[in-house]
């Protein structure tokens, strides 16, 4: 319900603020109205659903939904006025308190609570950010007037479409946690929890960043342009989110041993399972961006509703092969592969309806890849020199093996791909220096 609207207003060349305030309104209200029946009926949803003790984790998502039906329109008009920087603020206090709030109360014992804390964190956090940089998160009043009826027609009609999508990707959210608490236990719950938030957190805000800072140039009318917008956009993303899903899974052991008490360990399996998972995100929110930018709508949303039907295989196979319930590690697996086959879907959906040759793609993923597989060899070799000698004359701590992993990663590139080290490179460094926004057309 947030997710379409959104796209179709990014993708607006006139009369901009009055639909985001027409949507602002409507986002608001709604979820105020939603959350409040969710609250009152909270017991009896989850009595139907035999698990009465969620009734407190039901309504602390409903305070989160409020909270984020107020932040999200106002953080889209940072989006769509190129004020990335303070976009970037944003989301970064509301990851980490999403991320203290995840971790902290799930080591603590909430279970399945620790999900909704830190929900409630990430959208206060955004909210505070928001007053903090000025910006009004207080929607207008709800007015029935003709324009107001006519712009919020127009902009449901342009992203209609896309909710089918939007339903499906906010259920591959929650719906392994969900089956986790359900087959394995409360406990088990919040130990996949934590590995999820590890892994998929950090590649799920980068990739939703990355994607929605994008949507316009992608859909500009010059196909050659958009064509090469796009495929540097993969090249780029992938160059983000391969070295850190790789990396987190080659880490997660020694984190495992590091940092968490005995009680949680079983982390690391889940963190690895999870790993392709984590580095395909960002090129199945590449293509489904794409295709929304060029306004094919309902490809975007098949894309999404086959996500979904995958999504839900793979947990009926998990539940099939692993009836004793003893390896919680498999749900990680089992949503990392339905992940990866529909991003491979999504990805060639894309390139055909743009008519992009498949190797060109090929080569824009390739430098990224190859240099993952340098870095995880590296870091590999590190790890098990860790395990063998550790404590007498080898000792590399976490903190050491991440340097590593960041140097030949970073290294490989530099020998190999000197021209796109050089172009990244400069590419960060201007708008590390630069004091405006970039123009549209960048």
């Amino acid at each position: 319900t947030l997710l379409s609207p959104q796209q179709a207003l990014l993708t607006r060349h006139e009369g901009y603020d009055e639909a985001a305030g027409v949507m602002h309104t409507f986002a608001s209200t709604t979820g105020v109205g939603v959350g409040l029946v969710l609250w009152l009926l909270a017991p009896w949803i989850v009595a139907i659903l035999g698990q009465p003790e969620a009734a407190t984790i039901l309504r602390v998502y409903c305070v989160a939904l409020v909270l984020e039906r107020m932040s999200v329109m106002p953080i889209l008009g940072l989006r769509y006025r190129l004020r990335f920087g303070d976009v970037a603020r944003v989301d970064f206090l509301g990851d980490m308190a999403y991320v203290a709030l995840t971790v902290g109360t799930g080591l603590s014992g909430a279970g399945g609570l620790c999900l909704a804390l830190g929900m409630v964190g990430r959208q206060a956090a955004k909210v505070v950010m928001l007053i903090f940089l000025g910006v009004r998160v207080r929607p207008a009043a709800p007015r029935l007037h003709r324009e107001e009826r006519r712009i919020f027609a127009e902009v449901m009609h342009r992203s209609w479409p896309i909710h089918l999508g939007g339903v499906a990707e906010f259920l591959t959210l929650y719906l392994d946690n969900v089956f986790v608490g359900t087959y394995y236990g409360a406990s088990a719950e919040g130990l996949y929890a934590v590995g999820y938030t590890l892994v998929m957190t950090p590649a799920d805000t980068i990739a939703l960043y990355v994607g929605t800072a994008m949507v316009r140039a992608l859909g500009l009318r010059d196909g050659a342009m958009r064509r090469r917008t796009y495929l540097s956009g993969l090249r780029y993303v992938a160059l983000l989110l391969f070295p850190i899903g790789a990396g987190a899974a080659l880490c997660a052991g020694m984190l495992e041993a590091t940092l968490l008490p005995s009680r949680w360990h079983g982390v690391a399996p889940i963190m690895v399972g999870l790993m392709t998972g984590a580095m395909t995100t960002g090129i199945m929110r590449m293509a489904y961006v794409h295709l929304t930018g060029m306004l094919r709508m309902r490809a975007a949303a098949l894309t999404e509703a086959g996500r979904f039907v995958l999504f839900i295989g793979a947990l009926l196979v998990v539940a099939r092969i692993d009836p004793w319930r003893e390896h919680l590690s498999w749900v990680g697996w089992a949503v990392a592969a339905a992940f990866t086959v529909s991003t491979a879907i999504g990805l060639l959906m894309s390139l055909s309806v743009d008519g992009i040759p498949i190797r060109a793609a090929a080569r824009a993923i390739g430098p990224a890849a190859a240099a993952t597989m340098f870095m995880s060899g590296v870091v590999g070799v590190l790890g098990m020199a860790q395990r063998r000698y550790g404590g007498s004359f080898f000792d590399l701590g976490l903190p050491m093996l991440i340097a590593s992993g960041l140097v030949s990663y970073g290294g490989y590139l530099r020998i190999f791909h000197r021209q796109l080290y050089r172009e990244t490179a400069g590419w960060v460094g201007a708008r590390w220096r630069a004091k405006d926004p970039p123009h549209p057309q960048s």
